[in-house]
């Protein structure tokens, strides 16, 4: 369950199902999350999940944006094994990686600058899941 939760599919469904906030936080609802598509890994093969948990379990990961915009080896064993999973071959996982995270690097550069504007007027931070680091 953690890889699939920290795989890039996973995050686009959040990004998808979320509730602005305001400035650069995001807030993630107890609904939302009991909506959150889960394979049924009782009926899947975790042998990739399970191998990939124990390569990156220890690893700390860089601010998402960075992990789109140059994807560290951890970030491509979790979209590698959560692809596979799901049932897409080595192949087209190779073609639709980079291509997924060319397109998020976009989009979170995007937020950025669209929450940049509006972070400068926070007074305090939120409890909510802050999606970059600070500048």
């Amino acid at each position: 369950m953690c890889v699939w939760l920290n795989s890039s599919i996973a995050f686009i469904e959040l990004l998808m199902s979320l509730t602005e906030t305001r400035g650069s936080f995001i807030e993630i609802t107890k609904e939302k999350l009991l909506e959150f598509h889960v394979p049924d890994f009782a009926e899947c093969d975790t042998t990739n999940l399970l191998a990939a948990f124990e390569q990156i379990r220890h690893v700390e990961f860089p601010p998402l944006i960075e992990q789109f915009e140059n994807p560290p080896e951890a970030r491509r064993i979790i979209d590698r094994a959560v692809l596979k999973t799901i049932g897409y071959s080595d192949e087209d996982t190779e073609e639709i990686l980079p291509e997924l995270y060319k397109a998020m690097a976009t989009e979170l550069r995007s937020w950025k600058e669209l929450m940049h504007q509006s972070s400068a007027k926070e007074k305090q931070p939120t409890p909510q899941l802050h999606l970059f680091a600070k500048e």
